[in-house]
């Protein structure tokens, strides 16, 4: 099923993609290319003069074919290093355009596949909504925006094995995947690579909460230190394996204006936090220009499940506290200006702004991934999923979305928009149910409804009506011996004597010996209606 899962994750952003370029025309479906701003005039000719190189035997380390001359090593290194190019060498060089254009599909499609796998993983599980977060993942605003940037998409395609990767290097001390992982992302683009590790040490701090077990803090401290120790080592296995990349670009950008280091004098805010939340709302137009506006869309439903990833108590506090906190870090990072220089390696990016966009957009779907968690638990009651588990979704989640359409309402309504029919028509056809889905009154102490003046009021009102649910877990109660098992049938029998209920229901109802049956009628003398519904096994 996993399989099954990963395969049509990458299947349906790639036929989305393919869609799209039916759609447009793109060759052979009509005569319109790809071709796109820098891809055109840079790309396409490094490129061609790699595959040049290779067939022809030359040294990849200068060409005279570039300019009047150029390193060629240095260019090699961050446009064409990707091992995908090395399929061009199977195809004629006629096909090279089309080539690039379909590679830009086929990545898309491996960014589903790639965070799906990092989901079935991370939360073992093969459900069918983990087809919705890959392609969330390989759809998002900045695929849509960057897309074009051949050389950026190996990263994107590999981000999510490099933190699964981490995650079973912290806390399963396995080192394959992620050295794996994290080097070919260094060889194939350094520039995005720089990002990547930025967000590994940020992350690898939102983990370390993690390892606090129930054995106490001389344990912690072994734990930590050997992660410290196998993040370090295996970050630095992972550089030494792209270094023979690595190692010539560094030396090639001393010649160039990018080793200059002039960090910003004052911080600046080029937008509000709320600017930067609205960037998920549907309809947000990409950024590409000299604007500082990350293109961070991932999907309006994160104004959802983030709400549910807060509330569920599943998670524990520690692990969910340091992703809210690392996504906030983000949204801050795209508004001042000293964390938005080094993000992008101590230089400012020039247009094509918020370039680390796609780890934030990586660790939000992971969030609400686990918010989306919460919701698959919740189908497990209610309604029977043999039945259907729609209902059950949706009515577990109406509390949240009725309050997003009042927000939404009251945003249109601020800004005199008739936008504001769509949620105001949604909000007034469902207030009749609103009580049936939202009953909390936190005024009320309900542990008064115990006092014998309170029961004894209830029981002269013949328009109440009392139920009391009770688990009795076989009246044992950790007891083992007879005698305890005695004690706790009559304590259990003296504190419904004392409600007093109308109406009373058993569950794990039964008996430690048959002579006992007599003495556990004595519960219900009172009750002498008596409805009896057997599940065993259940």
């Amino acid at each position: 099923m996993k399989k099954k899962i990963c395969f049509f994750s990458f299947l349906l952003p790639f036929l989305s993609m393919m869609a799209i370029f039916i759609g447009n025309g793109i060759y052979p479906f009509g005569d319109q290319s790809f071709m796109h701003s820098d891809m055109y005039h840079q790309y396409v000719p490094f490129l061609e003069e790699f595959v040049r190189k290779v067939r022809d035997s030359e040294p990849l380390y200068y060409s005279w074919r570039i300019g009047m001359g150029s390193n060629y090593l240095s260019l090699y290194g961050y446009y064409s290093a990707s091992p995908f190019n090395w399929l061009m060498l199977l195809l004629p060089e006629k096909y090279l355009i089309e080539f690039m254009s379909y590679m830009v599909v086929f990545k898309i499609g491996l960014c589903g596949f790639t965070f799906s796998w990092l989901l079935t993983e991370k939360f073992h599980t093969n459900d069918l909504s983990v087809l919705f977060f890959s392609t969330f993942y390989a759809m998002s605003g900045f695929v849509a925006a960057y897309n074009w940037n051949v050389m950026w998409m190996d990263t994107l395609v590999l981000a999510p094995l490099i933190v699964l990767g981490l995650e079973k290097l912290v806390f399963e001390k396995k080192y394959s995947l992620y050295c794996i992982t994290l080097g070919l992302c260094i060889l194939s683009n350094y520039y995005l690579s720089i990002m990547v590790c930025i967000f590994l040490c940020l992350y690898f701090l939102v983990l370390v909460p993690n390892l606090f077990g129930s054995d106490g803090w001389k344990a912690f401290r072994a734990r930590l230190l050997g992660a410290i120790g196998r993040f370090a080592l295996f970050s630095l296995l992972a550089g030494g394996l792209a270094s023979v990349l690595l190692i010539p670009e560094i030396a090639a950008l001393h010649a160039t204006e990018f080793s200059e280091f002039n960090f910003p004098e004052k911080i600046n805010w080029y937008f509000s936090f709320f600017d930067v939340i609205a960037r998920h709302a549907t309809g947000v137009s990409r950024e590409t220009g000299l604007d500082h506006w990350p293109n961070i869309f991932c999907s309006s439903a994160v104004f959802f499940l983030i709400p549910l990833y807060i509330v569920n108590r599943k998670i524990p506090l520690k692990e969910k506290l340091g992703r809210l906190v690392l996504c906030t870090f983000f949204i801050v990072s795209f508004s001042v200006n000293t964390l938005n220089f080094i993000w992008h390696g101590f230089n400012y990016p020039d247009s094509l702004p918020a370039r680390q966009s796609f780890l934030y957009i990586l660790l939000v779907l992971l969030t609400v991934g686990l918010g989306a968690a919460l919701v698959m638990a919740y189908l497990s009651t209610g309604i029977s999923p043999e039945r259907n588990w729609v209902f059950a979704f949706f009515g577990l989640g109406a509390p949240f979305l009725f309050l997003g359409n009042l927000v939404m309402f009251l945003v249109w309504v601020i800004r005199w928009r008739w936008w504001a029919l769509v949620p105001g028509l949604t909000l007034l056809a469902g207030i009749g149910h609103l009580g049936t889905l939202v009953q909390a009154d936190i005024r009320k102490d309900y542990r008064k409804e115990e006092d014998a003046g309170a029961i004894a009021a209830r029981r002269k009102d013949p328009s109440r009506l009392a139920v009391l649910t009770y688990n009795v877990h076989g009246f044992t109660y950790g007891q083992t011996r007879h005698e305890g098992y005695l004690r706790t049938v009559d304590s259990v029998a003296a504190y419904i004597r004392r409600l007093q209920p109308d109406v009373i229901c058993f569950q794990e109802y039964e008996t430690m010996q048959p002579s006992d049956v007599r003495r556990i009628d004595s519960l219900y003398r009172d009750w002498p209606y008596r409805a009896y519904n057997f599940v065993y096994g259940g």
